[in-house]
């Protein structure tokens, strides 16, 4: 959450068409439950030298959504999300959600 009260994860989770929020909604309950998804290839970890690591869960509806977050503790904390970025712009969007998650934790 940011200083102004805003949870730009939680804004952009409600402005998803509801098919792409169903699908992160399912995968985050079978992340919760047994801590992987069926389809590996939609959880990732963004393989970028620099602590903490950032995972990546993906929705494949529309134009591809993408929600970043860190896993630290117990929990997995998200920070933002976005629609589909191209490859060179992954580390950037893995920066974003590490500062969000530094400046936050």
């Amino acid at each position: 959450m940011l200083d102004s009260g805003r949870c730009p994860a939680a804004d952009f989770l409600g402005a998803l068409p509801k098919r792409a929020r169903t699908q992160f909604e399912s995968r985050f309950v079978r992340l919760a439950a047994s801590g992987t998804l069926r389809v590996p290839d939609m959880f990732r970890t963004i393989q970028d030298g620099r602590t903490p690591k950032i995972m990546e869960i993906k929705a494949d509806d529309g134009p591809g959504y993408r929600i970043y977050g860190v896993r630290a503790d117990r929990f997995f904390y998200l920070t933002h999300g976005t629609k589909k970025p191209k490859n060179r712009q992954v580390k950037k969007q893995a920066e974003r959600a590490r500062e969000m998650f530094n400046d936050w934790y």
